[in-house]
């Protein structure tokens, strides 16, 4: 009997955890490639420091920062990642990419104060393009073809937050928060 009870009991435990669990697929993920690449770029040309990955920001449009237009991965023409750097000293280390190149990474002789740092491996449950599917189904946009025209992959550092967020600029002052892990919506307005 206690055999019985206790098989059921692991059966309802096993089947509980399974549906609320995402499973981790062996599949490119934008952001950690990304992430992987703007490293590998500041470790060629500054070896020797530590790095550890603070945030990216990308952006549709580098002209206006209230200009909407991006709707998906591709749209975003410009990435900033920053990395703490320590070579004896706190430092930032910063590399850009745009329009599809990457850009000479440069060291910042100032530290990065306003994100947890993010451990590495980067681990996300949901990946850009499924945040910007998670955006658009919550309808926070006017139109289908206008929906952010910034994106800022980040770990705040504020009481409460465990998880990276993908920080969508939905309109002036409005934000949209969607974790990397969870995938659960927060809203900012400032």
């Amino acid at each position: 009997m206690k055999k019985a009870v206790l098989l059921v009991v692991v059966f309802i435990l096993l089947f509980s955890f399974t549906s609320c669990v995402r499973v981790f697929q062996e599949e490119p993920q934008f952001m950690a490639e990304m992430i992987a690449k703007a490293r590998q770029m500041i470790e060629n040309a500054f070896p020797g420091g530590d790095l550890d990955f603070y945030t990216a920001i990308g952006c549709f449009e580098e002209q206006d920062v209230q200009a909407r237009g991006a709707k998906n991965v591709d749209d975003i023409i410009s990435w900033r990642f920053i990395f703490n750097y320590f070579d004896g000293v706190q430092k930032s280390a910063e590399v850009r990419w745009l329009d599809g190149m990457w850009q000479a990474p440069i060291i910042v002789n100032d530290v990065w104060m306003e994100d947890s740092i993010i451990p590495e491996p980067i681990f996300v449950a949901f990946d850009l393009d499924e945040a910007i599917s998670i955006l658009r189904t919550g309808g926070y946009f006017d139109t289908p073809d206008d929906i952010f025209s910034w994106v800022v992959f980040r770990k705040p550092l504020l009481p409460g937050i465990t998880e990276p967020y993908y920080i969508f600029t939905v309109g002036p002052g409005e934000y949209v928060f969607v974790g990397a892990i969870t995938g659960e919506i927060r809203t900012e307005n400032d």
